[in-house]
């Protein structure tokens, strides 16, 4: 079956982020556990079936930074933080969205990634909390004006949340290159405690502003 799209994702986020190990192990099952810091720009690859055609992922994971065509050639752009971390979430805000906002397309559809997820009920070290990244986000969207779609919590060692990651980065890419109408979406929420499978949440309400934005949320 020959590739009908190709789609590439830009990861961005500081050295302890996480962001590697989410991209070898959807593309590679390969988990690291010990961290390696890299200087440039690597790129994985895995072709994925996506409503009966096969689509090229392209993830390139930053050292940190990249060139200008690294962030304007991404369909997605993809913010991660280590929620053992809460540095690693500020610097999104305070580094990274603010280096973006520079060179970035400002309608990119970018998603906060919290990787890391297994530490959830393991450890009594404080943990970074939905209402926190949700605040970094809603900071990030309207400081810088960047299309900020949404939180997702997810893990690379258990890989819970990683198919339904990039399944969001799949449609949102082609979304934006064959825009349907969708509503206007301003208010993110958090997520009822459940045990079951990944909840979908999101609001509508009116916006004021010129482009539709959708924000979703999903834990585990």
């Amino acid at each position: 079956m020959s590739v009908a799209n190709t789609v590439e994702v830009c990861l961005l986020g500081s050295q302890n982020s996480g962001k590697t190990s989410i991209a070898s192990v959807y593309a590679n099952n390969i988990f690291y556990d010990d961290h390696v810091s890299s200087f440039a720009c690597e790129t994985y690859a895995k072709n994925v079936m996506n409503k009966k055609e096969l689509t090229n992922l392209r993830i390139v994971d930053t050292p940190g930074t990249a060139s200008p065509q690294v962030y304007q050639s991404a369909g997605v752009i993809l913010l991660c933080f280590s929620m053992e971390d809460e540095t690693s979430l500020k610097d999104l805000k305070e580094i990274h969205s603010a280096e973006l906002s520079n060179y970035l397309k400002k309608r990119t559809p970018i998603i906060l990634v919290g990787t890391k997820s297994d530490i959830k009920g393991t450890t009594t070290e404080e943990i970074v909390s939905f209402d926190k990244s949700l605040k970094i986000a809603e900071e990030i969207r309207d400081i810088y004006n960047l299309n900020v779609a949404g939180v997702v919590e997810c893990s690379a060692k258990t890989k819970n949340g990683l198919n339904e990651l990039f399944e969001e980065v799949i449609r949102r890419a082609l979304n934006q290159a064959q825009p349907k109408k969708e509503p206007n979406f301003t208010k993110y929420l958090t997520v009822p405690k459940t045990k079951k499978k990944p909840v979908f949440v999101s609001v509508m309400s009116m916006s004021d502003m010129d482009d539709d934005v959708s924000s979703f949320v999903y834990s585990y």
